[in-house]
């Protein structure tokens, strides 16, 4: 790249919808499907958001369909006539090309997560390296920003390469920012390119309302993607054995986990980490995988937004729904703990499991045995007068702290002490992390708006129709 100072800003465009996407045919090699009518259209209501951009120049990918949307971004704009650049193309698929098999699209899903992991050596048969990926996109970028420093220009390429690339050309986020936040068709990437590298402006969101600020990212798809980390498994000790009666396994890239507990609700997995409606084939083996371990009883957690579609698709109901709430900073806390502070309330870490479930309830044990001295998370209890009256949980999770499992003492109810330990458990889980987040039923949300938290989406848990919940 050049020396010049002056930075060049490149918007990184994906294609529109096209014949391929619909029929979920993989398609990487030239000359590729066209763009469908809705994928028309997107580039069209695309471009209309840039025409106060003063784009100078659009650059496509020779693939028809990035050519076809550059082309419809171009008119609009004014910006002359499409310039092709080869570099941006999407990543070789190998002997994959063409497929539209669930096991061949397991095998695509599998690279890419081992891309975002850090293995950018690893590539399918007959296609290329997650090294060779970036370097060519690197080049292609670098190239336009050299030829346009001062100057606003638009590259139209590809959900995959763009996801997995231009994290790791930035400088100032997370290489793997595309995890449960891919780019959607006309989702645009803003980057400014100049002497001393490259810098993530936008990344586009499934969630308008929330922004598109990188920084840390949609909220929305944080806590989705830390519900999915919570059915991994504990991180043991080597010397500790795992809770006997436990099981966790990772099927297609999805945490499954199961505990001895007679909960549905203990045996289940989250997809709402993917940022996508998951594959038939996925729903498949991951419920499978389920049933196997707790038969008939079981939930399978999935975005507001998929909850219909897989339900259908699969012969799943709905068994529960929350709303997931995110708190950056406790509000009213003086007021909120002015009346409980003067008789003896604290917060203290449990001391055993014993005295952590003479709240939570004997019979939940499995959630906290062998787990009160692991580092990534913590089970406070509320006193009061040496007395156990409360409990909590935390558990860090994607860079953010859930709070789960209030409960006080039904004896010592309506005395605001629910309130208080809602508190001080955010104020600990705020000491751990940026942001504190937990589910919420309607019902108690006026508490936690109290407490300054906000709610951002919803999750939906389905699961057999013989669920018992």
């Amino acid at each position: 790249m050049s020396d010049l100072q002056c930075p060049a800003t490149v918007l990184v465009l994906r294609h529109g919808q096209s014949a391929g996407n619909v029929s979920r045919r993989l398609s990487s090699a030239a000359p590729g499907g066209e763009l469908t009518e809705h994928g028309r259209q997107q580039a069209a209501d695309a471009a209309a958001t840039l025409v106060d951009r003063n784009i100078a120049r659009v650059y496509a990918s020779p693939l028809v369909r990035a050519q076809q949307t550059a082309q419809i971004v171009a008119e609009t704009v004014g910006a002359g006539p499409v310039q092709l650049l080869d570099d941006v193309r999407e990543f070789s698929l190998g002997e994959c090309e063409g497929s539209d098999t669930d096991e061949d699209w397991a095998r695509v899903d599998g690279l890419f997560d081992s891309w975002l992991n850090g293995h950018l050596e690893h590539a399918l048969p007959g296609g290329e390296s997650g090294l060779d990926v970036l370097a060519r996109i690197r080049s292609g970028l670098e190239a336009v920003a050299d030829q346009h420093r001062g100057e606003t220009v638009v590259v139209v390429s590809h959900g995959g390469v763009m996801s997995m690339a231009l994290p790791l050309i930035a400088g100032d986020v997370r290489d793997d920012r595309a995890r449960g936040s891919g780019v959607p068709n006309c989702g645009l990437v803003e980057m400014q390119g100049d002497a001393d590298g490259w810098s993530l402006v936008a990344w586009p969101t499934r969630s308008p309302a929330l922004g598109s600020d990188p920084h840390p990212g949609d909220l929305a798809e944080l806590v989705d993607r830390a519900d999915s980390e919570r059915n991994e498994p504990p991180p043991l000790p080597p010397d500790r054995p795992p809770l006997p009666g436990s099981a966790y396994a990772t099927v297609r890239g999805i945490a499954c986990a199961s505990l001895p507990i007679a909960q549905a609700w203990a045996t289940q997995a989250s997809v709402t980490g993917l940022g996508f409606t998951p594959s038939p084939g996925a729903v498949d083996e991951v419920t499978a995988w389920l049933d196997d371990h707790s038969p008939s009883a079981w939930h399978l957690v999935v975005g507001e937004h998929w909850a219909p579609e897989v339900a259908a698709r699969h012969g799943l109901v709905e068994v529960m729904r929350h709303g997931v709430w995110v708190c950056e900073e406790v509000a009213g806390e003086p007021d909120v703990l002015a009346d409980v502070r003067a008789e003896g309330l604290t917060l203290e870490p449990a001391a055993d499991v014993a005295e952590f479930v003479s709240v939570f309830g004997a019979d939940l044990a499995p959630i906290v045995e062998g787990q009160l001295d692991l580092p990534d998370r913590a089970f406070p209890v509320l006193r009061h007068d040496g007395r156990v009256v409360g409990c909590a949980r935390l558990r860090d999770l994607a860079g953010t702290t859930y709070v789960g499992g209030i409960t006080v003492l039904r004896e010592f109810r309506g005395r605001g002490w629910g309130l208080a330990l809602s508190a001080l458990a955010t104020r600990s889980a705020l000491q751990r992390s940026p942001i504190a987040w937990l589910h919420c039923e309607d019902t108690v949300a006026g508490l936690y708006a109290r407490l300054g938290y906000r709610r951002v989406t919803t999750h939906v848990h389905l699961g057999p129709a013989a669920t018992q919940s």
